[in-house]
C-alpha cells in the first residue's frame, strides 16, 4: 500500500474512532479499555480533554517502544495515536448534540454502535500500519519479555482491567457490563475490517472413496481439493485425507457432496478466518 493511501486510511480510521468516543462512549458513560479509557475517567472527574490527555499518558510508552521495539514501531504508534486523539478533541462538540442526548438514555445502543465504530476505526488504523498506543504497546513489550504469552490475551486482560477500574470509580456495575459488550463488538469489528466479512470453512475429509468424493465436490461446488497422504493411527493402513476450503454459504453443499460420494467419510469442519488465493480474496 502506498504511503498516501496509508495516510488517508489512518486518518479515516482515526476520525471514526473519535466519532465512537465523542458520540457514543462519553455521552453514555461507557468506559473503554486502554489509555483512552483512563482519559475518559479523567475527563469525567476533572474535565480534562480526552485526546491531549491520552497523548500525554502515552508518552512514556512511546519512549519504551522506541527503546525496545524500534523506531518504526514507535513512529507507527505515534502516527496512529496522534490522528485518533487529535480527532477526539476536534469532535468533542458532538457530546452536546441532540444525537448524543438520545444515546444517554440507551447505553446498550451506545455500546453496540459505539463498539462497531471504534472497532472499525481501529481496524483501519491497524490496516494502515499504525496503532493507537496504550495497551497495544504494553502488550508488545510484555510479549517481548514473555514470548509464550498471547498478545491478544494480554490486550484483552489490560482492557478488562481498565474497564473494571472505571466501574469501581463510577460505582455502577452496569457500566462494566456495557463496557464488556462494547469491547466484544469492537473486537469483532476489528476482525471484520482486517480479515473481511466473508469467512469460510475448511474441511478435512477422511475417506476410502477419494475419487468419488472429489468428483462430487468438483461437480456441485466447482472447488479445488488437495489430497494429503495419511496413515491410520490404530489400523496402520494408508488412508487419503482431502482438504477443501469453501465459503460459509457453501458449507452445507460441501457436506452433502461428501455424503453423496462416501456416506461413511469422516469430516472435520473448522471456521477459516481468512482465505487468500484463487477463488477467494486476492491481496
Amino acid at each position: 500500500m502506498r504511503g498516501w493511501k496509508k495516510t488517508l486510511l489512518a486518518a479515516a480510521g482515526g476520525g471514526i474512532f473519535a466519532l465512537a468516543v465523542d458520540l457514543f462512549y462519553l455521552p453514555a458513560g461507557i468506559t473503554t479499555g486502554g489509555i483512552t479509557g483512563i482519559a475518559m475517567l479523567l475527563k469525567r472527574g476533572f474535565g480534562l480533554p480526552v485526546g491531549i490527555t491520552s497523548l500525554a499518558l502515552n508518552a512514556p510508552l512511546f519512549v519504551l517502544a522506541f527503546r525496545y521495539l524500534g523506531l518504526r514501531f514507535a513512529a507507527a504508534s505515534l502516527y496512529g495515536a496522534g490522528i485518533s486523539y487529535i480527532a477526539c478533541d476536534m469532535l468533542a462538540f458532538l457530546e452536546r448534540t441532540a444525537a448524543a442526548s438520545v444515546v444517554r438514555t440507551d447505553p446498550l445502543l451506545a455500546a453496540l454502535f459505539g463498539g462497531m465504530l471504534m472497532g472499525g476505526g481501529l481496524g483501519l488504523v491497524f490496516a494502515a500500519g499504525g496503532t493507537t498506543g496504550g495497551v497495544d504497546i504494553a502488550a508488545a513489550l510484555v510479549h517481548r519479555k514473555k514470548p509464550g504469552l498471547s498478545l491478544g490475551r494480554v490486550m484483552l486482560a489490560g482492557d478488562l482491567a481498565l474497564i473494571a477500574v472505571g466501574t469501581a470509580v463510577d460505582g455502577d456495575i452496569r457500566g462494566f457490563m456495557y463496557g464488556c459488550v462494547a469491547l466484544y463488538v469492537s473486537a469483532r469489528a476489528i476482525d471484520a475490517v482486517l480479515y473481511g466479512l466473508e469467512r469460510g470453512s475448511a474441511a478435512l475429509i477422511v475417506t476410502d472413496r477419494a475419487e468419488r468424493v472429489k468428483e462430487e465436490i468438483y461437480t456441485r461446488l466447482s472447488r479445488g481439493v488437495t489430497e494429503l497422504p495419511a496413515l491410520g493411527g490404530y489400523t496402520g493402513e494408508n488412508r487419503t485425507v482431502l482438504l477443501c476450503a469453501v465459503s460459509l454459504s457453501q458449507t452445507a453443499s460441501l457436506t452433502a457432496a461428501v455424503r453423496a460420494g462416501d456416506p461413511d467419510a469422516f469430516v472435520i469442519l473448522t471456521e477459516a478466518r481468512e482465505m487468500i488465493g484463487r477463488g477467494f480474496v486476492r491481496k
